[in-house]
């Protein structure tokens, strides 16, 4: 796919994302510049490597900018400290060019991605659920009911 058309994809679906959606691609973005980030440094290419690192690094810096504590105070300060961790964690791996600092990183992030899609996919079940039950009615049902 030509990279003007997978931008324009990618716009598409954030500009018309519910936010739930938004977190799923924020983790799915983190997740791919870590790989990045992994193969760069295996291929010798330490710039390329630390610049995925640091795309890696920022987008998890908007996950914790993104949380609301006001809405779940405790699980709120669970995830927070999990994604402080994991940026912690990246942070000293490009100090230490640390792969195995990148791996943890990616193994919990494709953790959360994993619960994130769950999330996702029940939401959309539930609306579906929901958008079947409104569209339920005289009309649909093909009877006529007028007096």
């Amino acid at each position: 796919m030509p990279s003007a058309v997978r931008d324009d994809y990618l716009a598409s679906q954030v500009l018309t994302a519910p936010p739930q959606r938004l977190h799923l691609l924020l983790l799915e973005g983190a997740i791919r510049f870590g790989n990045q980030a992994l193969a760069r440094w295996e291929a010798g290419d330490k710039p390329g490597g630390d610049e995925a690192l640091g795309r890696c690094r920022d987008i998890v810096a908007e996950l914790l900018a993104g949380l609301k504590p006001s809405v779940a105070p405790e699980l709120v300060r669970d995830v927070g400290a999990r994604y402080l961790w994991v940026f912690r964690r990246l942070v000293e791996a490009k100090q230490e060019r640390s792969a195995q600092n990148v791996r943890d990183v990616l193994g919990v992030l494709r953790e959360e991605r994993q619960t994130w899609q769950l999330l996702c996919e029940r939401l959309a079940a539930d609306e579906n659920r929901s958008s079947d039950v409104q569209n339920v009615g005289p009309e649909s049902s093909g009877l006529n009911l007028s007096v």
